[in-house]
Order: structure tokens, then C-alpha cells, then sequence
């Protein structure tokens, strides 16, 4: 009748502490509390020293009892056994007894001992109050510590089961052998139990975001699974639509092998040289190609390489990848004058799409860097968060907040108020009874305004459809700067804004969002001459990461389309053709003799202290092309055409099919 009593005590004092109301969803953790029922196999060590044989076939106790998580990976269990039985026997002695016992063990579970697996190892101690019936048919007790160790299989969210053996240090002399012999007799035990969460309540209401939503659900099997087949699990798979067959690396997306930004299996050139252009199909293009896509990228790579020029830095020569990109950073900014960005000034309203101080699961990555605007702000607590837009009024941030809850159900959104960056939730305001009073007043007169609003609304749901339409179809070229395991200073990225993503033990940098792909090229030989010489392009749309050449190949058959649509339109452009002869910070005599015998010739400032030398203003593209020849000859062999429409760049080709209309 004790024992029931002491059980059924312990079960109401653990079931009232699980229905407390203020039990919250986001910190609960998933094994509090648990009914426990296994069974022990239990042997003597004791003094008459017996019997033989191996654990398994000793003596079965009967286990019952409470599981509590206390903290991460650390467990309390209140636990009873009955009906152990313990004896031994030799040619002299023998000795048999009931033992009974109420006590407690903590165990730790070694989690990520066994990553991705169901297993894991756990190690126990505890402490527990016996009491047994010795030779003389007296009760007797006692204190016991039982240390152990075993194996923990986790069956479901709710189901646990244990295996373990334990090694109980003994206070009492449980055998009494003789009276001569009077020590403790310590046993051991082979433990199976199952621990099922009998007790957590279901929440009251249904909250999207609530781990208890999922309690049937196996994450562990989730962590192991490939939907691609490509040999990496889908939480750490950066691409994961991976097509059947085709080589990855580390990360999960399609090899490249020469660097080109085109995978293997879509690649025909697979040697390009590094540092070439290339086409959708990762072919080295012609220099007329060159020329007429790719002039900006052209000059953009020799300015920037003249850095090498002037300052010779050594990796070698640096403790750390840290000192040598600051070292090269700081070469580059004084070259080419580049400070700080400009930060807007004042209260801005953004749209928080995420806030991680660890890793970030790899199909939200790539949601996030679809987000053109895209934005990390570092917190004090060593967090990042995640927003988009920069907006004065908060009617706008909402109006985006919107946007992206129906866009994409998994991103969690809500606005932010950012200022100086110091960023604080938006909390919305609360009307009073007054104005409720005031408004109900004032009714009637409030329905043509109601009329308004509502043509309002729907003239806004209208943009905002568009808008987002808009969003979904958007590519978004990035250049991945790398992967490094130690954290970079923010002194490398000064005058940039940097987005860096935690992964696995380390950290990808990745700058930039651009709708050309030039554009990225451009940016990328920055970064190179930045100090960050593996520096690649990536590309996004709608939440994945695709591969540039299906960037490239989709943007020619939207241009395609557009040209189709525009067909029967005339329109008269203002289009010139200029030759750009060089771009020089510094001219000797020789070279300013040879600009000034081609005559007309221009100075423009480019950047800094960077000046770009052209000539001519040509209608056509022919007297273009013949300026051009004359300029060679004079020994200018880099020179080449771009176009201008209405005084600005456009591409070649861009403004030959304008002429052509």
C-alpha cells in the first residue's frame, strides 16, 4: 500500500505542473514530462560471490516512474522498482532477497555525438532508496548510487526508448554473509525502458510557428532526407532540385570546374581560361560579342588590375586571411577614394524576414538572397537580422509586410524600426474608447470615406498584385565573395554592403543585386582586386538558387519576347556611338602626342583620379567602326565602340536594334 501511495503521489504532484497555463509554446522541449515502465536485469557482487553467468540472465525487476527535461540534453526521472531480486549461491552459503527502491537519476544525452542519427549515447547518475529482506527475514535498508551508461533510440516526437546498464554503488550489507564479513554489497543492472509524453497539453490555440504543431513529426528522418538524390541532405543542400546524375560539390550544387559560372553537365567549353566571359553554354564569347555586351566589364577589369601594378601585397607575408584582406582593402579604398556608403539619416520602417544568431536552414538562404533589397544588420547579442526596404512611413513597410506573407508563407515577417543601426519591433498603435466613441458618432458621414477607402484598397491590391508578379519572376545576380571559418573583420568591407550567412562552421560573405549580368561581372572584378581572387556569381529566383547560364538563357527570351511585342512600334531615339580610345590616371608624352594626332579626342573623369579618353559622337555605327580603325592604327589596339541613348550607356546590339525599328 506504500509503494502505490508514493507512486500515485508523485503522478499528481508531475500532472498538476504540466497543465500550468503559462507554458510556452516556443521554449517548450520535447520530453516534459514522460511516463516511464521498463524492466532491469539485475546480478549481485556481493560477498558469497555468485552466480555465474551474464547479465541478461540474471534476476528482472519491474521500473515505473517520471521523466522531466530540465535543460537541453539533461533529464530528471523520480523512478520505483519492485520485484528485483537479488541472490547468490556457493558450495558454502546462499543468499536471496526482494529488493525495493524509490529514487532519482540524471541523464545526459550526448546529442551530437552521432550526428543525423536517431542514437544517441547518454551517460547517468543517481541516487535511490532501497530497503530488502535479509536471511533473518528482517527489513533492512539502505542507500544506493547507481553510474551508468547506454543508448537512447528516440522511436517518435513523444516515444523514447533507453537500453543501458548501471553499476550501483551500495551502502549496505545486503547479503550478510557473516559475521566476520560485514561489507557492502554493490550489483549491477541491465536497464530497458520507455519513456512516452503522456501529459503536455495541446495549446489552446493554433499558432503557425508553435513547435507543438509538430510533435508528429519525425525531424530527424527530415535531416537525413535527399529529395534530389544528390548525395547531400536537404538542410545542408544549397541547390536542392539538383537534376539526376550530375556531379555537386560540398554544398549541393552542380560542380564547376573551370570556375565560369556554368556547371559541368550544361558546360561545353570545360577549360575556359579564368577570368573569361562566357555565354549560356559556357563558350568563351567572340571579341565582337565581347565588345558589344561586355565593354564595361572590360574597363572595369583593367582599372582595377592596375592595383597589382602599383602595391605588391604577399598572402604570405599576413598571420591571418583577416590582416591580408584588411591589408588589401585599405590599398583599394586609397586607389580609388572609395569611403563609406552614404546611410539614409533618421527612423526608417523595414520588413524583418528573419533573425539568426546560428545557421540558417539553406531554403530560407535562398529565399532571402531572392529579395533583391536585401539587407543585414548586425545586432548586439551577436544576431543578424534580415529586412527589406527602407521606408519613412509605415503604411509602406506594411504594404510590403503584406506582399511577402502572401508571396511566401514560410518567411516570417514583421516591421522594424531602424535607426543608426539600432533596430527595435514596431509596435502597432491601440485605439481608445474615445476615438471608438467619436467614430461611432460620426458614422454617416464616415460612409463616403468607407466608399473611398475601398476604391483605395482595391486600386492598391491591384499594384500590389502586379508588384508582386513582379517579385516572383525577378532574377537576382549576386557575387559570393566565399566561405571562410573565421568570422571576417568589417573593416575588409568598408563602403560595401556586405550580406554574410552562417553556415555549418563557417561564414559565406556575398555582395551585390543586380538585374544584369554585366553588372555582377563588373562587381566581380572589384572583388578580386579586393583581395578575393575565388570570388563567383550566383543567381536567384523565386526562393532558389538557379544557374547563371539559366539566368542568362531566360533574360534573352524575355528580351526576345519584348522585342516581338514591340515590333510594330516606331520610335525615334536619340543614339550616338562613342570611341573609347583608354583609360589612363597618368599620361607620358608619347601617349598624349598619339591622342592628340587622332584629333577631337575628349577627356572624361571617370572615377577618382581616373580619366577616360574618347572620340566622337557618331549617328552610325559604320563611321563608329571607321573612327574605330583609325584609333588602332594610331596604336591604341584596346579601343572600342559603346553606345549612349539619350546620354546614357546601353549595349551595342541594344542600340543597333533600336535604329533598326
Amino acid at each position: 500500500m506504500k509503494k502505490i501511495f508514493l507512486l500515485l503521489s508523485l503522478f499528481i504532484f508531475v500532472s498538476s505542473l504540466s497543465q500550468d497555463k503559462s507554458y510556452e509554446a516556443p521554449k517548450k522541449i520535447a520530453f516534459q514530462p514522460m511516463f516511464s515502465l521498463g524492466s532491469s536485469y539485475y546480478n549481485s557482487l556481493g560477498d558469497i560471490r555468485g552466480p555465474n553467468g551474464n547479465y541478461l540472465l540474471g534476476n528482472m525487476g519491474v521500473n515505473t516512474g517520471i521523466r522531466m527535461n530540465i535543460a537541453k540534453d539533461l533529464d530528471l526521472s523520480f523512478l520505483f522498482t519492485s520485484n528485483a531480486k537479488l541472490y547468490e549461491k556457493s558450495e558454502l552459503q546462499s543468499f536471496e532477497t526482494d529488493l525495493n527502491s524509490i529514487g532519482f537519476t540524471l541523464d545526459y544525452t550526448l546529442s551530437n555525438l552521432l550526428n543525423k542519427s536517431k542514437l544517441s549515447p547518454y551517460a547517468t547518475i543517481g541516487a535511490n532508496w532501497m530497503y530488502f529482506n535479509t536471511n533473518s527475514e528482517s527489513t533492512e535498508s539502505g542507500v544506493n548510487l547507481p553510474i551508468g551508461t547506454g543508448l537512447s533510440l528516440d522511436v517518435s516526437e513523444r516515444i523514447r526508448f533507453d537500453i543501458g546498464t548501471n553499476y550501483h554503488l551500495s551502502f549496505a550489507d545486503l547479503d550478510n554473509a557473516s559475521v566476520t564479513i560485514e561489507n557492502n554489497d554493490n550489483f549491477m543492472s541491465v536497464n530497458f525502458t520507455i519513456h512516452y509524453d503522456l501529459f503536455t497539453p495541446k495549446p489552446d490555440y493554433y499558432n503557425y510557428y508553435d513547435e507543438s504543431n509538430y510533435t508528429n513529426i519525425n525531424f530527424k528522418a527530415l535531416d537525413l532526407e535527399d529529395s534530389d538524390s544528390d548525395g547531400v541532405s536537404d538542410i545542408d543542400d544549397n541547390c536542392p532540385s539538383t537534376p539526376n546524375g550530375v556531379k555537386v560539390d560540398e554544398f549541393g550544387c552542380p560542380y564547376d570546374g573551370d570556375g565560369d559560372g556554368i556547371p559541368n553537365f550544361l558546360d561545353e567549353e570545360l577549360n575556359t581560361l579564368s577570368g573569361a566571359v562566357v555565354n549560356e553554354r559556357g563558350v568563351q564569347i567572340t571579341d565582337e560579342e565581347y565588345q558589344s555586351m561586355y565593354s564595361d566589364y572590360e574597363a572595369a577589369s583593367r582599372k582595377y588590375a592596375k592595383i597589382y601594378n602599383d602595391i605588391e601585397i604577399n598572402r604570405d607575408d599576413f598571420t591571418s586571411d583577416n590582416a591580408y584582406l584588411i591589408a588589401i582593402a585599405n590599398a583599394f579604398n586609397k586607389k580609388y577614394n572609395q569611403e563609406t556608403q552614404d546611410v539614409p539619416k533618421g527612423k526608417r520602417y523595414k520588413v524583418q524576414i528573419g533573425r539568426f544568431k546560428d545557421d540558417i536552414p539553406s531554403y530560407l538562404i535562398n529565399k532571402f538572397l531572392s529579395y533583391k533589397d536585401l539587407e543585414s544588420i548586425p545586432q548586439r547579442d551577436g544576431s543578424i537580422i534580415y529586412a527589406l526596404g527602407g521606408y519613412e512611413i509605415v503604411d509602406d513597410a506594411e504594404n510590403r509586410k503584406m506582399e511577402i506573407e502572401i508571396n511566401d508563407k514560410e518567411v516570417e515577417a514583421k516591421i522594424i524600426i531602424c535607426e543608426d543601426g539600432k533596430c527595435v519591433n514596431y509596435e502597432y498603435p491601440i485605439k481608445n474608447e474615445q476615438s471608438e466613441e467619436i467614430a461611432t458618432n460620426n458614422s454617416e458621414s464616415d460612409q463616403s470615406i468607407i466608399l473611398n477607402d475601398s476604391i483605395e484598397t482595391a486600386k492598391s491590391t491591384t499594384i500590389q498584385t502586379d508588384t508582386i508578379n513582379k517579385n516572383t519572376e525577378q532574377i537576382v545576380y549576386r557575387v559570393q565573395l566565399g566561405y571562410f571559418e573565421k568570422e571576417l573583420s568589417s573593416n575588409i568591407f568598408k563602403g560595401l554592403n556586405v550580406i554574410p550567412i552562417k553556415k555549418g562552421n563557417g561564414t559565406f560573405y556575398l555582395i551585390g543585386s543586380f538585374d544584369e549580368y554585366q553588372d555582377a561581372l563588373i562587381k566581380q572584378s572589384e572583388m578580386k582586386a579586393r583581395g578575393f581572387k575565388d570570388a563567383f556569381i550566383v543567381t536567384y529566383k523565386n526562393g532558389e538558387r538557379i544557374n547563371v547560364s539559366t539566368a542568362i538563357s531566360t533574360v534573352k527570351r524575355k528580351k526576345e519576347k519584348r522585342n516581338i511585342i514591340k515590333k510594330n512600334e516606331k520610335t525615334e531615339y536619340n543614339i550616338q556611338f562613342v570611341v573609347q580610345i583608354g583609360v589612363w590616371s597618368d599620361l607620358n608624352s608619347e601617349t598624349k602626342q598619339k591622342i592628340k594626332s587622332i584629333g577631337g579626342a575628349e577627356k572624361v573623369l571617370d572615377k577618382g583620379d581616373i580619366y577616360k579618353y574618347i572620340v566622337g559622337r557618331f549617328t552610325s555605327f559604320s563611321d563608329a567602326q571607321s573612327k574605330k580603325s583609325q584609333v588602332i592604327k594610331k596604336g591604341f589596339a584596346d579601343a572600342f565602340i559603346y553606345a549612349l541613348k539619350d546620354g546614357k550607356r546601353i549595349r551595342i546590339k541594344e542600340a543597333l536594334r533600336l535604329l533598326n525599328e
